[in-house]
């Protein structure tokens, strides 16, 4: 279930979370916007910081997408499998204090590395996955990772405005899905 683009509902950290199928399917869908965070680094948070300069641009029941370019690391290498840039707590707390309606990134979780089952790989981050996923969940903000391409959807903006659609393949009593994610521009004026 949690394979490429896939959507995290709160059974996935609450053991009585709603799951994919709980869910109507408008609730996969809506408006929002891309935040340009290109320029963190392998490891590091994606905070209050980071997000209040874009507070303005972020509406109430929002899909915010955190644009990294960690797509573009696709592959079996060790920045793309552990050392994405990742949503910490003050991040998580501005997203929920701004109704957003979903998070989405480009890594492969929304919080960072922080296990020790890998060797050559220490955690990065002090936070538990858990907690991360935990707080946004129980605050009913979906969870949307390994997206891709949204430096597309961006371009040289720094946030962009538009339609997104994340539906999840449609499996009865579970946490997460894959699903295929896109994004509808307006057409703008020539």
């Amino acid at each position: 279930m949690h394979i490429g683009t896939h959507v995290d509902t709160p059974l996935h950290s609450l053991e009585e979370g709603k799951t994919i199928d709980s869910y109507p399917i408008d609730r996969y869908m809506g408006e929002g916007i891309v935040l340009d965070l290109r320029h963190k680094k392998p490891t590091e948070e994606i905070t209050l910081e980071d997000l209040v300069v874009h507070e303005k641009s972020i509406r109430e029941g929002d899909v915010v997408l955190l644009c990294t370019d960690w797509s573009k690391k696709r592959g079996f290498n060790r920045d793309y499998l552990y050392r994405w840039p990742y949503l910490g707590i003050s991040g998580s707390n501005f997203l929920i204090k701004k109704k957003a309606k979903a998070v989405g990134t480009e890594g492969m979780s929304i919080a960072g590395w922080n296990s020790t089952s890998v060797k050559a790989q220490r955690p990065v981050t002090k936070y538990s996955a858990d907690a991360i996923h935990s707080l946004l969940l129980e605050n009913d903000v979906l969870i949307i990772e390994g997206l891709s391409n949204l430096s597309v959807v961006l371009g040289n903006d720094r946030t962009k405005r538009a339609y997104f659609i994340f539906a999840p393949i449609n499996f009865k009593d579970v946490e997460a899905a894959p699903c295929r994610a896109m994004a509808i521009l307006e057409e703008e004026e020539t």
